[in-house]
């Protein structure tokens, strides 16, 4: 398991790697580097999480597509994994036990001092067909959205 704080190295990690790694700490792979998720977030963080979600998930009412909250892992590829803060699924296939194995409709990050450099450029930059059709990153901060569509 990579060594806290992981940040870019020259070892890369696949999927079957990342599944051997404790289940009490969050990570994620970006074209196989690992990065340390932010143990906790702030109660602001969730509150803005919580509201986004609760708004998705009363919109999406009558359809088939289902929001889902972090922590849940993305599998996007094999070097690719994911924890978005929020996230629309409307492929029932691709939801499995453990996690979900494939590309999102929708993407949302609330974006946090401490990872919002790696939401905007690496994850934000991870070129289809890996990507969702949509991506929203919020500021908590400034309160602003920003939205890209695919």
């Amino acid at each position: 398991m990579p060594v806290r704080p992981a940040e870019k190295s020259l070892t890369r990690f696949t999927w079957d790697d990342y599944r051997t790694w404790a289940d009490d700490e969050r990570w994620e792979l970006i074209d196989g580097a690992a990065y340390a998720m932010s143990p906790a977030s702030t109660t602001r963080h969730q509150g803005v999480v919580g509201r986004l979600f609760s708004r998705i998930e009363s919109q999406l009412r009558g359809c088939p597509c289902r929001p889902f909250v972090a922590p849940v892992d993305v599998k996007l590829s094999d070097a690719d994994v994911v924890q978005p803060d929020v996230l629309v699924l409307c492929d029932p296939t691709k939801i499995t036990e453990s996690h979900i194995d494939g590309a999102p409709d929708l993407v949302a990050e609330v974006l946090f001092p401490g990872t919002s450099a790696r939401d905007l450029r690496q994850k934000k930059a991870l070129e289809p067909p890996r990507v969702c059709r949509r991506q929203l990153s919020l500021s908590q901060a400034a309160m602003a959205a920003d939205s890209v569509c695919r």
